[in-house]
């Protein structure tokens, strides 16, 4: 939903900062992070995940904020406000879930609530022939910054990238983590 506001497409320029702090498991992803990708046009976005602190951030289990020249525009699901510089709320949408459906400390499914509704669109735009709101182009492209920030974390250092198709550029040991090596049987097939 960020990159969509932002109306970018792929970065330029991923950091990342992190660690495996908390839990103790063989996930190989933090626990907590935060990734930086800046897009072409002077546009960055920055995400952040505290999964192993119970404190909300500006108010939220999750969310995203724009942050622009005459104030913000804070969302959560389905709803929004909307401040002015000072911090002073000038505008504000409810949501119509209830209150419990989103639960962003839930591990099992932070966003039950959510995941119905992009469930429920799927559905309705194979009813309707039309394409769903987020698309598999879409979705790939909001995918791939997420995994080149990943991608970052592990090799320890900032990655230049392709703004044109996502690809990291100079850095063969982190281009190596762009795919994986499968078992004898088990590759994917096209």
């Amino acid at each position: 939903m960020a990159r969509w506001g932002l109306g970018v497409d792929f970065p330029t320029h991923v950091t990342s900062v992190g660690g495996r702090y908390q839990f103790k498991d063989d996930w190989q992803t933090p626990d907590t992070q935060i990734i930086t990708m800046d897009y072409p046009g002077r546009i960055s976005l920055m995400w952040e995940c505290r999964s192993s602190n119970g404190r909300k951030i500006e108010g939220g289990d999750r969310g995203i904020i724009f942050y622009g020249e005459n104030g913000s525009l804070d969302t959560g699901g389905d709803e929004y406000k909307v401040y002015d510089l000072s911090g002073k709320l000038i505008s504000e949408v409810k949501s119509l879930m209830k209150e419990d459906s989103l639960q962003g400390r839930n591990t099992a499914s932070p966003s039950l609530g959510m995941d119905s509704l992009y469930v429920a669109d799927f559905l309705d735009a194979i009813r309707n022939n039309r394409r769903p709101n987020c698309d598999v182009e879409l979705g790939h492209k909001s995918i791939v910054a997420m995994q080149l920030g990943n991608i970052a974390w592990r090799v320890g250092r900032d990655l230049k990238i392709d703004p044109t198709n996502g690809h990291i550029i100079g850095d063969n040991e982190a281009k190596k983590l762009w795919s994986r090596q499968y078992e004898k049987g088990w590759e994917p097939k096209i």
